[in-house]
């Protein structure tokens, strides 16, 4: 991945001025829920995910780091489901003068993986809360995903 986006390059710096490469991971358990975290940032739910971080050799392997760091799952537990990102999008992000950052762009690369539903231990400087929430139930959530994403789990048995 380094190598195809360029260690330093603009994917891969969260100051590019136009925008970055971003994973996320979006978890279901075998009890057709989905892990979601509540960020502390934007307020809202969605699935765990972030920036890119020279450890990262693979982007589902970002999603997979975030998702420990975020919920506090062990990495041994989730599978990939889908080789390839189930959804891609450009998204706009405002500017965050605390951490330095103008308004810019998301290329954000959604990974499915799976994972039994066990006990969760959140990043709390990241997020208020962590939780598995009925995928039914995406909708809900106040956030892009259920609209978005929702629906990508029926062809899939979900």
């Amino acid at each position: 991945m380094k190598h195809r986006l360029g260690a330093n390059g603009p994917w891969t710096d969260r100051k590019a001025i136009d925008g970055h490469a971003v994973a996320t991971a979006v978890i279901t358990s075998p009890d057709q829920e989905i892990l979601l975290v509540h960020h502390r940032l934007h307020r809202v739910w969605w699935p765990p995910g972030g920036h890119l971080e020279m450890v990262d050799d693979t982007l589902s392997g970002a999603a997979l780091r975030e998702a420990v760091e975020e919920a506090g799952l062990d990495p041994g537990s989730m599978t990939l489901a889908a080789p390839h990102p189930i959804d891609v999008e450009v998204t706009a992000v405002p500017a965050n003068p605390a951490k330095g950052e103008g308004t810019h762009k998301h290329l954000d690369f959604r990974y499915w993986f799976s994972a039994p539903r066990l006990p969760l231990r959140p990043q709390e400087d990241e997020v208020h809360d962590v939780a598995w929430r009925p995928i039914d139930d995406l909708a809900d959530y106040g956030s892009w995903f259920g609209s978005r994403c929702g629906g990508k789990f029926e062809s899939h048995g979900y």
